[in-house]
């Protein structure tokens, strides 16, 4: 993806991509992103919706991805349009011991912050002891492992900064993690 998207950005005068062309200003945010740059943006959020731990792979996407790239008549990119579906729907549901529903379950769990616990009703003090991702019957089924390569409270605030730099403020972030939750 990285490899498509720095082709399709037009070079400056050293050789190298130029990376203002195709410019948009980011909503509520002094940052400035190319179409390049937005692209890439996508793919956390994406990952953290799509993907699970399985027995054999902590990052194992369990969606199908179909992105078309547009470029203009000198190859340079104009814009994306990304498709996704679920493959496997049945995660939400139930998923085998030792795996995890998606991503973004657990980052929230894990990752959100003394007030949201509160927003979102998630009664950390009525678990009975347990973590509060093995509380809940759609995060622990599998007993919530952890990840290997990475924590989810650092895979929330990769997510958060990827939703921000996309342009969405923080009332539309908050709804999505309120239907998460």
């Amino acid at each position: 993806m990285l490899y498509l998207t720095t082709l399709g950005t037009p070079e400056d005068s050293s050789g190298g991509p130029n990376v203002e062309v195709g410019v948009e200003e980011v909503h509520d945010s002094n940052e400035k992103l190319s179409i390049m740059e937005r692209v890439l943006q996508s793919n956390p959020i994406l990952e953290a919706f799509g993907n699970a731990k399985t027995l054999r792979n902590d990052n194992s996407s369990r969606f199908g991805k179909f992105i078309e790239l547009g470029f203009n008549r000198a190859g340079i990119l104009q814009g994306a349009k990304v498709q996704t579906y679920l493959l496997e729907k049945v995660r939400i549901g139930f998923h085998a011991s030792g795996e995890r529903n998606y991503h973004i379950f657990y980052q929230l769990l894990r990752g959100a912050t003394e007030e949201q616990h509160h927003k979102y009703c998630f009664h950390d003090g009525l678990t009975g002891g347990l973590e509060l991702a093995n509380y809940f019957h759609l995060t622990g089924q599998g007993g919530a492992p952890t990840l290997r390569e990475f924590t989810d409270e650092e895979g929330l605030k990769y997510t958060l900064k990827s939703m921000r730099s996309m342009g969405w403020d923080e009332g539309k972030i908050d709804m999505v993690l309120s239907i998460v939750a």
